[in-house]
């Protein structure tokens, strides 16, 4: 373009922020200044958008808002929001309560913009806004009811959740999605599934958000069950899932070690072409190491190497214990061992004991016992690993073995209490995802 001016400027600005590339939003905003074109309002508003955005831009924010004062837009709200957002974003929050604090125009948006900064990092401040909102009779929006809940949610503050919700029937927000979903969202967090059920049926038009956060929050109050009939419901209204909506069907299938199911959902997530995501696969591979079956080896391992090969990201020891797991439970002993050894950093006590377990389980005294010796080398005062050693001997009918295994746990040990869980499995009904 030969001939720019400040609106030119200004678009190509806004559109590199808005396309998800802050630093060249900068870099020609930079340009703009070394071109000699006083930057508009709009194109102040659109760096400072992107030094919210870009890791780096804490230290342009305040040099923005600066130049914009300069340039004779100080008593601009709309730029003392995009500041407020870009202090928020980068956690300065002293700063952004300064700047509100001390600006003489506030909107809802600037409310808004610190509240949501405060439920990043949910803290009693960020109640005590949502207080000083009321006390003000600021009129609270959506997105207002739905920023503070979420913020409840994340701290699981049941009663101050409860007062909101009453100031949302009263506002009328009670049918928004956004608010239902917040709602529903901040009474699974505090494990109250029958309100949080409640707040689900009266939401309007409910989304794949609306859905998801309801079969997540039934795995939560531990119904499993409860989120595989949600789940099924979503897709016979028609809702399209997400990555989020698969991950969290693999995590209900792996809590009911429903292979049937599982597989079902794979196979849903490979016909949708949604294989590519990191979350999916890592709740792929749990499901497959808590239902593993030797015929599921092979797909476990496709996501586990995916993890480098596709996104670049190194398993961690998590990720290592799930495919020992998913090994040692088809009996694949020996090759849990060798994945052991080609881990790039050292194995923790949690991996050794999930080889240990393997071993429990399919009588593998020699590998068991390699397992036991790099378990207590880490930690020796963990009665698991005694145990599980104890129970491996025992289970080759080396009695002997194990009582030697027990005469090494030392009182302390012995004094931690014992527990036993149980679970009925009878008539356990539940809808499919087809």
């Amino acid at each position: 373009m030969p001939r720019r001016n400040a609106v030119s400027w200004s678009a190509a600005i806004a559109g590199l922020t808005q396309g998800g590339r802050p630093r060249d939003a900068l870099a020609l905003f930079r340009r703009m200044r070394l071109a000699g074109c006083p930057p508009n309002e709009f194109a102040l508003a659109s760096a400072l958008s992107a030094s919210s955005l870009a890791p780096a831009g804490a230290g342009c924010a305040p040099q923005l808002y600066a130049l914009s004062v300069r340039l004779g837009f100080g008593s601009s709200v709309f730029l003392t929001n995009a500041f407020l957002a870009a202090m928020a974003r980068h956690g300065q929050l002293e700063d952004a309560v300064r700047l509100f604090d001390g600006s003489s125009i506030r909107d809802i948006v600037s409310w808004n913009t610190l509240l949501a900064g405060f439920a990043r990092h949910w803290s009693v401040q960020g109640w005590i806004l949502w207080r000083r909102m009321a006390r003000e009779a600021v009129g609270a929006d959506g997105f207002s009811f739905s920023t503070v809940l979420s913020g409840l949610a994340a701290s699981a503050s049941l009663a101050s959740g409860l007062q909101v919700h009453a100031q949302v029937v009263k506002s009328g927000f009670g049918d928004d999605v956004y608010v239902g979903n917040s709602l529903v969202e901040m009474y699974m967090k505090s494990r109250c599934l029958a309100d949080g059920t409640m707040a689900f049926a009266e939401i309007r038009g409910k989304d794949v958000v609306s859905w998801t956060g309801m079969a997540t929050g039934c795995l939560h109050c531990g119904e499993p069950a409860k989120a595989i009939g949600i789940l099924s419901q979503m897709m016979l209204d028609g809702v399209m899932p997400n990555n989020y909506t698969f991950a969290t069907s693999a995590n209900v299938c792996a809590s009911l070690t429903d292979l049937d199911e599982g597989r079902k959902v794979h196979g849903y997530v490979i016909k949708l072409g949604d294989d590519s995501d990191i979350g999916v696969n890592n709740a792929l591979i749990d499901m497959y190491a808590k239902c593993g079956q030797g015929g599921f080896v092979d797909e476990g391992w496709i996501y586990f190497n995916a993890m480098e090969d596709k996104f670049g990201i190194q398993p961690g020891e998590d990720h290592y214990a799930c495919m020992v797991d998913l090994l040692g439970k088809a009996g694949h002993i020996q090759e849990a061992e060798e994945l052991i050894s080609r881990m790039p950093f050292q194995p923790g006590v949690l991996v050794w004991q999930t080889l240990l377990g393997a071993c429990h389980r399919h009588g593998n005294e020699a590998v068991g016992r390699r397992a036991t010796e790099h378990a207590l080398a880490l930690e020796n005062d963990d009665p698991s690993t005694y145990m599980l050693l104890c129970n491996t001997l025992a289970g080759q009918h080396d009695w002997d073995g194990a009582r030697r295994v027990r005469g090494l746990m030392g009182a302390e040990i012995l004094k931690l209490p014992g527990s036993s869980w149980f679970q009925s499995m009878s008539d356990r009904n539940r809808a499919c995802i087809r």
